[in-house]
């Protein structure tokens, strides 16, 4: 699967991710920059926007693991996962932060 399979909700959902792993550590490295301009490129859109977006969308990280459990193909779960696996080791370094929030779309997809 490619970015460009994904629906519009399941872009929303990665986009958010995006922003919160991106972030999770309080700043955004140089790496995670890169990772997601390039995310954007790939789906063509602004990503700082779509992150923008995504973070109106879903104001709290509680709404956004809701809407994370929704998502429902496997393909689409197997591309956000390894989208935000990349984004948090490509800064070198997972903190904790990153990693909570891996563990805890991890364990979501897990149930569905």
């Amino acid at each position: 699967m490619d970015a460009n399979e994904l629906t519009p909700d399941e872009r929303r959902i990665l986009f958010g991710l995006v922003g919160r792993v991106a972030s999770a550590d309080g700043t955004v490295a140089a790496g995670e920059l890169q990772e997601i301009a390039e995310l954007g490129e790939e789906l063509g859109v602004d990503a700082d926007a779509a992150i923008a977006e995504a973070r109106e969308h879903f104001s709290t990280l509680d709404e956004l693991l809701i809407a994370v459990a929704t998502v429902d193909r496997e393909e689409a779960r197997q591309f956000i996962r390894t989208v935000l696996f990349d984004l948090a080791s490509s800064d070198g370094d997972r903190g904790d932060e990153e990693n909570e929030l891996l563990s805890e779309v991890t364990r979501i997809f897990a149930r569905g």
